[in-house]
């Protein structure tokens, strides 16, 4: 038995088997049978069929000797469905007409056998209408019958030769573009491919046996036809890659199947070309095998270039997955050991076997090159065998040997049929591959000295060739450079390349004419690598520019940039010479003249940000002459490096900012600088000086120097926006140059009356006094000692303003606690230390101020103040102690303009006091005395009795506050708010040892009148000292954040209108609370749901009766899986089907129904047609094949027993339809 008969069976060979029709055919044919069939009664238990759209079930049975004259009554409508099973070609000849009558008759006959019931036999045989290989033409039928033919059992030659005739037409078709895409859809949408992939086996076959030849033609045409993206589709999609793959494991071992792997190996190249399917290629292993036939050397050379092809194309991907399939260690060294073979066996063949070698070496040079884009082939590299590739470089086979000896030049060497031209190109891959390899360090490190040797003997001998040379052949000195160009960025090789002069000879070259402009642009760019002011960071070594490029480079360069300028590398290696070239005059009017200037220009304008850092890099040291910066000014790059100042780019600051400080060295240069709409603004200063770059801030500081000196209106301006604040910070600095500048510009500032008492209340003394105790400032030489000394002695002598009238300092600001009382000795005492600590720092005396009654100190500012007074209390004039609170009398501040008084939101106040009870209105009021004894000054008589639990009965009306001058009864007015002392808040942090209010001696007064009943006030300590407060203290009571009443400053008297409004408000009154609108509908709701509650339950527990007596729950859904006897045994398959047509007769039109359904066909109109129990026609169905889709529920009535019920029917993929209608056909016609 051959070993095509071994295996298991294609799903296209089920599918086709029992009939050479198409489907559509039989079931057209089937239902042409069942519309002609009419209703005859029997006396069998038979039911008999009426076929109808739906057919109709009857309980008579068809007779066994049907009525043939029903049948022959309509035969046009029997022959309907019955067409030609091979179309023939309209080109053939005579011949080909008469076979195809022959077959037509054949057909004919058949048919009528068909319908006769006399002869069964005769009906059986041909039924099956078997067409012998022995008389068919593949070369005069169409595509159509020949892929029908191939889905025949294998016969012999006849499937080979429809196979390479369908080839012979798809090279027809290809000639014309629209044939050819029909040519493919049919190829697809039909049954040809998935014949054409069948062939394919996954054991190795025996050498020229129908199975190895079939699968060689089958595959050469798969691979032709895989060119077209929708067949590479349609592979994938039917799952054949893998096969491919297996059938490419077991061939690539054997030499002999040379054509064979060659068309395999051409069909894996179309399909790699497609990203999905290289994934799928790549995940079956395809990779592996495609690499062993290309190092393989007993192979030959046509089959190892067409799998490198293939491996680049896999490695040619972007996603990893696929591209680094192919690098490994052991991998890469069969490249580099193939790459080393196959050029040194180059020099030694015939000239044909050597081109052969060659392309062959090419090839793996490409590999390399491709695979060298990867980080993990650079990474590994240099253990695989990198310096045996250094080795292939001869000098001697690309200059010609008589360069040597003296300066001759062959002129055989000017045209193509050189001998060293593929030598050159051999090399040029090779130094190409190194280039990309050399990105990496390890690999540098490896073969960098050896590399910068090779490219210095390479570059030695240039002086003496002739230039003709140069118009020849410039690729091996183009990729000699680029490889020196990535090797340079090691140190060791760097500095081997300038002691042997390779910078002069680059110099040469840029300067020489005769070489192409990519040649000088590699020139530049390793000229570039060498003053790289970007250095690694173990980096050691630096080459001034100045001493290895000769200012005469410069016109070359800028040429050469005008012929690249958006060369990037140009770009920097200009601004590189122009920074360290620039310094002199004569350089300076070269580049001016060679128009370097407006390069520089244009290249601020980039969008590159390294670009325009060094760009600016050159300008900084360009500008510090005058002429150019007159030039800067004519270009417009004023207001260009202006913006630049905004960039977050500390570099980019830097250099911006030392432009612009060069800039303001001219009167021309300034008023740029000043103006309003293009100028410098002070925000952008403000925000270098906060930068913690020293250089850039030294820079600042001299900028704003020089725009002081030229304009005194722009200190002011600095003054206003803050600019002092800046230059103090900049004091903290380590930095003593930027110290120094920062002291010579305070001492400028400070000569400003406007500025001076801005510098007095910005802490300058703190900072002084650090400042003093700065390592820069106590080391010997220090050259900050004379601007701070001469800023100390400026602060020292700023006037003060004098006090137009004597203020007295409220007693409770002063004795706010019994622990602060001080004795008058013990004041006098520190009243002369404190003067004594003036005179000596700085001798500033801070007068009171008296401001306007509307600037009330807040919390935190009172708390600021007494701390202040705890720990360094106030010197005063006098020597007696200051009496009570109540008993200071006021005197009256100085007339000041009016200003308008806001008063607070009453309304608001209102409602929230409305909801206190008296005890927690009490709290309040206390907590407000607490954070500010000043009010006890403007409580009235029926709120202090509040206050200290005398209740009095309610009062009528409002107490009327008149002033002394009208009242009659004597009673004083509430005396003005205390004043603030500006020289107190503006040293709130107790830093300051100046701090020196002078108070005036304070008057006695008579006790009577600091009493409450004389005089209708109370004091702070009367409040604290009250029976009321006592107990709050003892027990108190906590008062919600949401009812807490916030004080404001923005009143004259605080509170003493908020006072007024509560006196209406307490008193004997109790407060209660008054629900609001959605307090009152919330509350309904609740009433509503408490109601309805009772009635929602009872609903909610008939239903769940109701659901547990009939509750029916699912405990599984799933798929029964039919019976597939046909892929065990075709003929035990039939017999089990005839024997289920044989007892159910009417199953026979239900599984008709089912393969003419779309989708899964309902079980219940299953049940319906057969007229069935459940369980009889679901074993019916499952020993056809067919798969069930059921679930299994278990009710609250019988838990025990679960119910199985079906819900669809299910057609099974591979199930062999034709035969089944075949089968259907013949029990309607027994």
């Amino acid at each position: 038995m051959s070993a095509i008969n071994l295996r298991l069976l294609q799903d296209s060979e089920i599918e086709n088997y029992g009939s050479p029709k198409n489907i559509s055919d039989l079931m057209e044919e089937v239902r042409s049978l069942f519309d002609n069939i009419k209703t005859v009664p029997t006396s069998s238990n038979k039911i008999s069929i009426g076929v109808n759209s739906s057919p109709v079930l009857e309980t008579n049975s068809i007779n066994n000797n049907f009525n043939s004259n029903n049948k022959c009554s309509n035969p046009s409508t029997i022959l309907k469905p019955s067409e030609r099973i091979f179309k023939l070609n309209n080109n053939s000849n005579g011949n080909n007409n008469n076979t195809s009558s022959s077959i037509t008759n054949n057909v004919i006959n058949n048919l009528n056998v068909l319908n006769s019931y006399n002869n069964n036999n005769n009906h059986n045989n041909n039924k099956q209408n078997k067409i012998e290989s022995s008389f068919i033409d593949v070369k005069k039928i169409g595509l159509k019958e020949l892929a029908l033919l191939l889905t025949k059992r294998r016969e012999g030659s006849v499937h080979i030769q429809a196979i390479q005739q369908i080839y012979e037409l798809y090279l027809q078709a290809s000639s014309i573009n629209s044939k050819k895409q029909e040519f493919l859809d049919e190829i697809s949408k039909g049954t040809c491919l998935r014949s054409l992939l069948s062939y394919l086996t996954l054991s190795e076959p025996k050498f020229n046996s129908f199975e190895y030849n079939s699968q060689m033609e089958s595959i050469k045409l798969i691979s032709i036809l895989t060119g077209n993206d929708s067949i590479k589709t349609f592979i994938k999609q039917t799952g054949d890659i893998s096969t491919i793959v297996q059938v490419l494991n077991w061939s690539h071992k054997l030499n002999q199947y040379h054509t064979f792997n060659l068309n395999l190996l051409n069909l894996i190249s179309n399909l790699a070309t497609q990203e999905s399917c290289a994934s799928i290629l790549r995940k079956a292993g395809a990779i592996g095998a495609i690499l062993s036939i290309a190092v393989n050397e007993s192979v030959s050379n046509d089959l190892r270039i067409v799998s490198l092809n293939t491996l680049i194309i896999f490695s040619s991907y972007s996603n990893p997955k696929i591209s680094e399939a192919i690098i490994s260690k052991s991998s890469l060294e069969a490249i580099i050991n193939n790459i080393v073979k196959t050029c040194l066996t180059t020099t030694t063949l015939s000239t044909n076997s050597s081109n052969q070698i060659n392309q062959l070496s090419i090839k793996f040079l490409d590999l390399l090159f491709q695979v060298s884009d990867c980080a993990k082939t650079r990474a590994i590299a240099c253990e695989c065998g990198l310096e045996k590739l250094l080795s292939l470089i001869n000098i001697d086979l690309i200059y010609p040997k008589e360069l040597h000896r003296v300066n001759f030049f062959r002129v055989s060497n000017v045209t193509k049929d050189d001998p060293t031209i593929p030598q050159t190109n051999l090399q040029a891959k090779i130094l190409q591959c190194l280039e990309k390899l050399a990105k990496h360090e390890n690999n540098r490190l490896k073969i960098g000295l050896q590399s910068t040797e090779l490219a210095l003997k390479f570059i030695s001998p240039l002086f003496n060739l002739p230039k003709e040379i140069f118009k020849w052949n410039t690729t091996i000195l183009e990729r000699i450079l680029k490889l020196t160009i990535q090797i340079l960025q090691d140190d060791k090789c760097k500095q081997l390349f300038v002691e042997n002069d390779g910078c002069k000879t680059m110099l040469w070259m840029v300067q020489n004419d005769s070489f192409n402009s990519s040649i000088l642009l590699s020139c530049a760019q390793v000229l570039g690598q060498i003053v790289a002011a970007k250095k690694s960071i173990s980096s050691s070594i630096n080459f001034p520019v100045d001493k290895i490029i000769d200012s005469e480079v410069i016109p070359s360069l800028i040429t050469l940039y005008k012929n690249h300028p958006e060369e990037k590398s140009l770009q920097l290696l200009l601004c590189q010479v122009f920074k360290y070239l620039g310094s002199t005059d004569e350089n300076k009017q070269t580049i001016f003249y060679e128009g370097g200037f407006q390069i520089l220009h244009n290249l601020l304008n980039g969008e590159d940000l390294e670009v325009v850092s060094s760009s600016l890099d050159a300008l900084a040291v360009l500008s510090t002459n005058i002429f150019i910066r007159k030039v800067l000014r004519l270009l417009g790059s004023i207001s260009t490096i202006i913006s630049k100042i905004s960039l977050q780019n500390s570099k980019i600051q830097k250099s911006s900012i030392i432009i612009l400080y060069n800039i303001s060295g001219d009167d021309e240069g300034i008023e740029l600088l000043l103006d309003p709409a293009n100028g410098l603004s002070m925000a952008n200063l403000n925000s270098l000086l906060f930068c913690n770059d020293s250089e850039i801030q030294i820079s600042v500081v001299l900028l704003i120097d020089n725009l002081i000196s030229f304009d005194k209106n722009y200190l002011e301006k600095f003054v206003d926006n803050g600019g002092i604040a800046s230059l103090l910070n900049s004091l903290y600095s380590n930095n003593e140059k930027l110290q120094f500048n920062v002291l010579n510009l305070l001492n400028i500032i400070i000569q400003n009356p406007k500025a001076q008492p801005i510098i007095l209340n910005s802490g300058i003394v703190n900072k002084l006094k650090s400042l003093s105790t700065h390592e820069n400032v106590i080391k010997e030489g220090s050259t900050l000692i004379e601007p701070m000394r001469s800023f100390i002695i400026a602060v020292k002598s700023i006037p003060q303003p004098q006090p137009t009238s004597p203020i007295i300092t409220p007693a409770s600001t002063i004795t706010a606690s019994p622990s602060t009382v001080k004795s008058p000795q013990f004041l006098k005492k520190e009243s002369q230390e404190t003067i004594d600590s003036k005179n000596k720092i700085t001798g500033i005396q801070i007068g009171n101020r008296s401001i306007s009654s509307n600037q009330l100190p807040t919390r935190a500012q009172n708390i600021q103040k007494q701390t202040h007074l705890d720990e360094k209390p106030l010197s005063v004039s006098t020597g007696s102690v200051p009496p009570p609170f109540s008993a200071l009398p006021f005197h009256s501040p100085p007339s000041t303009p009016s200003t308008p008084v806001q008063l607070p939101d009453f309304k608001k106040i209102s409602a929230v006091l409305e909801k206190l009870n008296e005890e927690q209105l009490r709290d309040v009021v206390i907590e407000l005395i607490k954070q500010t004894p000043s009010i006890g000054e403007n409580i009235s008589t029926t709120i202090r009795n509040v206050i200290t639990g005398n209740k009095l009965p309610y009062p009528t009306a409002n107490p009327i506050i008149t002033s002394p001058l009208s009242s009659s009864s004597g009673i004083p007015p509430p005396p003005p708010p205390p004043p603030l002392f500006p020289s107190l808040n503006s040293n709130s942090n107790n830093d300051s040892p100046f701090a020196n209010i002078q108070l005036k001696p304070v008057q006695k007064v008579d006790k009577k009148e600091s009493s409450p009943n004389s005089n209708g006030m109370i004091s702070a300590s009367d409040i604290l000292s009250s029976p009321v407060f006592l107990k709050r203290q003892n027990d108190p009571t906590p008062i919600s954040e949401s009812n807490t009443i916030k004080t404001s400053n923005s009143n004259n008297s605080p509170f003493s209108n908020l006072m007024n409004e509560l006196q209406g408000k307490v008193g004997k009154m109790k407060l209660k609370h008054i629900d609001t609108a959605q307090e009152m509908e919330n509350r309904r709701k609740d009433r509503l749901m408490e109601k309805n509650q009772g009635l929602l339950k009872d609903i909610v527990n008939n239903a769940d009766l109701r659901n547990k007596t009939n509750k029916k729950t699912l405990i599984d859904s799933s798929v029964s899986h039919g019976m597939k006897i046909w892929k065990k045994s075709f003929d035990l398959y039939k017999q089990e089907i005839n024997a289920s047509f044989k007892r159910y007769d009417v199953l026979a039109i239900l599984v008709f129904k089912i393969l003419d359904s779309l989708g899964d066909f309902p079980f219940k109109d299953a049940l319906e047609i057969s007229g069935l129990s459940s369980e009889v026609l679901s074993q019916q169905l499952l020993r056809i094949g067919f798969n069930l889709k059921s679930s299994t529920y278990v009710t609250s009535s019988d838990p025990e027993n679960p119910v199985t019920e079906y819900s669809s029917i299910i057609k099974p993929t591979g199930i062999p339809v034709k035969l089944i209608l075949s089968l259907i056909i013949g029990q309607i016609n027994k």
